[in-house]
């Protein structure tokens, strides 16, 4: 148990300036000087295609609708994924779902801090990459360079994971990334399945 001009200066050499007539130029016109260009189209070559509900599908979870889950898979080609699973039913629902095949996913728990009769409840987002070592290996290889894809979707999350077994997203390891991710005034509960709190008095101190 994933979010990048030149001035134009004089230069000093041998005593004398770098200018026109000089040396090559001005420094906009020296090699690699200049605003860098971002190559769009090359660049979603390398992506992968994500699911066209995916990003509905995430702005429901993160705006606190009944969904607090979402999964997704690989087609038989590793160069698309689907939505395969969301639900209501919280952290144990969504390790339920996780097999032999590489996933991605995201779900959503509860900062709760209970004080002096007051409590709040804050949302918390975190981001799975499920790589299951069963998996083929070069399938496992290419899955790294597809998550600033997803996390450009998958926004917000306060915390990622990258597990190998669905036994490595525990609740308690879970609790101290997440205090260790939050500020100075930290919760003293999380809960991961709807109405069952864990415990973060151990976590205080980060």
């Amino acid at each position: 148990p994933t979010s990048n001009m030149a001035g134009v200066g004089p230069g000093a050499q041998g005593g004398g300036i770098i200018g026109a007539g000089a040396g090559g130029g001005l420094g906009l016109n020296a090699p690699g000087a200049g605003p860098k260009v971002r190559h769009f189209a090359a660049a979603s070559t390398k992506g992968v295609q994500l699911p066209p509900d995916l990003e509905a599908v995430w702005e429901d979870i993160i705006s606190g609708k009944d969904m607090n889950w979402v999964m997704m898979q690989y087609d038989d080609a590793g160069k698309a994924l689907s939505v395969t699973a969301t639900g209501e039913g919280g952290l144990s629902e969504f390790k339920a779902h996780l097999d032999e095949s590489l996933a991605w996913g995201g779900f959503r728990c509860t900062a709760v801090d209970d004080r002096q009769n007051t409590t709040s409840r804050r949302p918390k987002f975190v981001f799975v990459q499920y790589m299951p070592s069963t998996a083929p290996a070069m399938r496992r290889a290419k899955m790294g360079s597809h998550k600033g894809t997803l996390k450009a979707v998958m926004h917000s999350a306060h915390l990622d994971m990258m597990v190998e077994t669905p036994d490595e997203l525990t609740e308690t390891d879970l609790v101290a990334r997440l205090q260790a991710a939050t500020g100075a005034h930290k919760p003293n509960g999380y809960e991961f399945d709807p109405g069952v709190t864990t415990s973060a008095e151990g976590f205080l101190n980060g």
